[in-house]
């Protein structure tokens, strides 16, 4: 099989310019050859029908280099699975080649095919199981930390356990609960939830009529309105609806049914006894209240993480590290913190505007536009590597998202991403080449899901680490292990001129007429970056948990080391 041939016929396919004889060909080929067929599936991955199904995990992982098993962290290890499912790599191969013959069928009858029926696009799309949303934080104590939800935090069904503190949820049906700890509460669809412990209020407008709240021994339904429910640890509680009605069922007598209306309120004691109260016993909190509670913690969290920041500056490994604090809105320029810059004292910003950070008051970066970037310039070479950074991912739009890339095509250079399918992704390349490579060109390690659907939108640390006279790889997020593995070759590292949040290939060369067209390839980040660093050694696992301990969004009295 000639390669090269193929690779046109099938660039040609992909871009509708086959004519009816090499149409002819390349079907005589697909049809006839399980090496072309391959060769086709993976080019077509860089092309629209593969392109969405990227964001099956699968596909990334299947073009890792080398894959391996991540840590949960320091003092306790998960297993990752890191092998893709071969049953559905065998059915997304062979819907792809049915899909592109039927195309070339109808090219070489010289007829404009529609989009096929054959294979379902929204079955490839991302999916949640996510059924509320976090809305605020605030002073909470987790009973597990570790697994403890952000701000923002889309929430699947299952439970909630902390210590202290307040959490507002905002379920997909419209109903908005503050809950205050101490607190057991169970969420169990985008309409019902389970109170074991706890102090609870709630608004249900209209559209969420229906909302369901349980308990050891009573529950709410038919709920419409705002009501306070609290619930004791042996499982009497009480209820005050304040706007509305909710109805009153018993554990021990379901059939019975009481209404309690507005400016009523009704307690249950321990042998399911319902008597009528008419003031609430306890206090329950509002949204504006908890909104005031946010805002208070969140400025004492950043004042805590100014107080340790300067501390980082000093490490003599660092070679960049931008805070993104303390400049003004008109400066093009992002001053570099580290105590002696190798290279660039500042980078350059290109299109990125000024923003606000992971807290009130905290600056950052937002990267929205193809042309946002910042360069800056990277020399020398390096035995080991860490790149860190607190980003803000709002779309991974592209097969790969550029945190820091290097722009030149040098043995050794890397490029540092995020996979369309919220996977970390460290490359290096092999030789020198400004044409079009082989595979052989590059070495890739290519994590876990660092950022699932569920968290777009919101704040996470990611951090790689490689050590080139091993060719040992990790991956971090939220200072935990999401994959490792190994380059196959002992290359030293280098960067030179790079590009944070962005990919500068050069327009006029081979590569780029290729790849982007004549224009530049996007793979532009779109999203926030507020802190970056890199560092010229490998940093331990310890180091890096303890690195996001310091730049968490919580507060640093509530977390604990998983």
């Amino acid at each position: 099989m000639n390669e090269t041939h193929l690779q046109k016929l099938v660039d040609a396919h992909l871009e509708d310019r086959l004519t009816p004889a090499e149409a002819a060909e390349l079907s005589l080929l697909l049809t006839s050859s399980a090496e072309a067929r391959r060769f086709f599936w993976r080019h077509a991955s860089m092309h629209g029908l593969l392109q969405r199904a990227a964001q099956l995990e699968w596909l990334g992982l299947a073009q890792s280099d080398s894959m391996g098993q991540g840590r949960a962290g320091p003092g306790r290890r998960r297993r990752w699975s890191v092998r893709p499912s071969w049953a559905w790599v065998s059915l997304a191969t062979a819907a792809l080649i049915a899909v592109a013959l039927w195309s070339v069928s109808f090219r070489q009858r010289g007829v404009t095919p529609l989009r096929p029926t054959a294979v379902d696009v929204a079955e490839l799309e991302p999916r949640t199981r996510g059924v509320a949303t976090v809305a605020r934080l605030a002073g909470v104590r987790w009973n597990d930390a570790a697994s403890a939800p952000a701000a923002g935090a889309v929430l699947e069904p299952g439970w909630l356990r902390f210590k202290a503190g307040w959490v507002q949820l905002e379920f997909f049906n419209g109903a908005s609960v503050i809950v205050e700890g101490p607190a057991e509460i169970e969420i169990r669809s985008e309409n019902e939830a389970y109170c074991q412990l706890g102090r609870i209020s709630a608004a249900v407008p209209e559209p969420a009529r229906g909302f369901v709240v349980g308990s050891p021994k009573f529950a709410l339904v038919d709920l419409r309105g705002s009501f306070g429910l609290q619930v004791a640890p042996g499982g009497e509680g009480e209820v005050f609806v304040n706007k509305g009605v909710a109805r009153l069922t018993l554990t021990a007598r379901p059939t019975e049914r009481r209404e309690v209306l507005e400016g009523q309120g009704v307690s249950i004691d321990a042998a399911g006894t319902v008597r009528a109260v008419t003031a609430p016993a306890a206090h329950y909190a509002t949204a504006a209240e908890l909104a005031l509670r946010q805002q208070s913690e969140t400025r004492l969290r950043l004042a805590e993480w100014r107080g340790v920041e300067s501390s980082l500056n000093r490490d003599p490994s660092l070679l960049v590290r931008f805070d993104f604090e303390g400049q003004a809105a008109d400066e093009r320029v992002v001053q570099n913190r580290a105590p002696r810059p190798a290279g660039s004292e500042v980078g350059t910003l290109i299109g990125c505007q000024w923003s606000e950070g992971r807290w009130p008051g905290k600056g950052a970066l937002e990267f929205k536009g193809v042309g946002d970037r910042v360069r800056l310039m990277v020399p020398g070479e390096m035995t080991a590597s860490t790149f860190s950074a607190w980003v803000r991912a709002d779309s991974l739009s592209h097969r790969y998202n550029a945190l820091l890339v290097s722009d030149s095509y040098r043995r050794g250079v890397l490029r540092w991403q995020l996979t369309q399918q919220g996977q970390l992704a460290l490359t290096q390349l092999l030789i020198d080449d400004h044409g079009l490579a082989d595979p052989a060109s590059t070495q890739r390690v290519i994590s876990g899901v660092a950022i699932p659907l569920e968290r777009l939108g919101l704040w996470v640390h990611l951090v790689s680490v490689v050590d080139f006279r091993t060719g040992l790889v990790e991956h971090y997020v939220d200072g935990k292990s999401v994959g490792s593995g190994k380059f196959r070759e002992l290359v030293p590292g280098q960067l030179g001129s790079v590009e944070l949040g962005n990919w500068g290939i050069a327009p006029e060369t081979e590569r780029g007429r290729r790849l982007a067209g004549g224009g530049y390839l996007d793979r532009s980040f779109i999203g926030k970056i507020d802190e970056f660093a890199l560092f010229s050694r490998a940093l331990t696992a310890e180091e890096i948990y303890q690195l996001f301990l310091q730049g968490r969004v919580d507060s640093s009295k509530l977390a604990v080391a998983p």
